[in-house]
């Protein structure tokens, strides 16, 4: 059913244009007109389409509901970001220390005596380092839960004293690290699973970011990867999940104390 209406064309050419093209397509004014408007209805639609967004993000803004909504419309690329933030002042609450190069070969022979045929922490290393983590989680004021005991330095070496007297030298493990004191791992629907850290090159992080490093694009859950500490030229980072039913049943928690050294698998 048509309608009639009428309106004023204030250009001249553009009334020229149009009688000329009504002459050549055989067509009346008014048919040219009306082909014109159906052509231009899609971009009205879109633009009608974006003023109603507008007026309710303003709304939204007003009434404060935009607000509380802010934090779960964040993109993926501010996930990093809005997830270290997370870490620093939600669920990070203290930091110790461990210097091997300062208490010396005494304190290394007495608590790090290194059996493995690897590299690896082994277990004389491993009980002093958790009873060293727990010492400080249970005197820590800030209620912490879980300790990241990242090396920052680490070495394995022949006790000088025995190895000419020996064919199998004793060896010690020795290095200073950084303790991360943490209340929780888990905040809203955040968890940072710090059983996973990873030993990253801070020139890596910054030529490529964590999506570029083969060793973080294993487990397609992860929501980002979150640098904690950086250390001289590396950086430790640990992934982050969104905790829902499709994966809250197949993530579990990391024990409360965690070592992380480079190396580490």
């Amino acid at each position: 059913m048509s309608e009639r209406i009428t309106f004023n064309v204030t250009n001249s050419e553009t009334l020229r244009v149009v009688d000329e093209y009504s002459k050549k397509q055989k067509i009346s004014r008014s048919q040219v007109i009306s082909t014109l408007l159906d052509a231009t209805v899609p971009v009205l639609k879109d633009i009608n389409r974006y003023y109603q967004l507008a007026d309710e993000l303003k709304a939204r803004l007003l009434s404060g509901v935009y607000q509380q909504d802010l934090p779960r419309r964040r993109n993926v690329v501010t996930a990093e970001k809005y997830c270290m933030e997370i870490w620093e002042s939600k669920l990070q609450v203290g930091k110790g220390y461990d210097f091997d190069s300062v208490n010396g070969k005494v304190h290394v022979r007495e608590h790090k005596r290194h059996y493995r045929r690897d590299n690896a922490v082994g277990r004389v290393e491993n009980r002093h380092i958790k009873e060293l983590c727990q010492f400080i989680l249970d005197r820590s004021e800030q209620d912490a839960r879980y300790a990241c005991f990242i090396y920052t330095e680490r070495i394995i070496f022949a006790d000088a004293e025995t190895s000419e007297l020996s064919s199998s030298p004793v060896k010690f493990a020795a290095g200073d690290a950084v303790i991360l004191l943490a209340k929780d791992v888990v905040f809203n629907e955040f968890f940072f699973d710090i059983g996973k850290a990873l030993f990253i090159n801070v020139v890596d992080l910054m030529s490529y970011g964590t999506s570029g490093i083969p060793e973080t694009t294993g487990d397609p859950r992860v929501h980002c990867w979150v640098p904690i500490l950086f250390s001289g030229k590396n950086a430790v980072i640990v992934p982050v999940y969104l905790i829902d039913p499709a994966t809250a049943p197949t993530l579990r928690k990391p024990d409360n104390i965690t070592v992380v050294y480079h190396g580490k698998k």
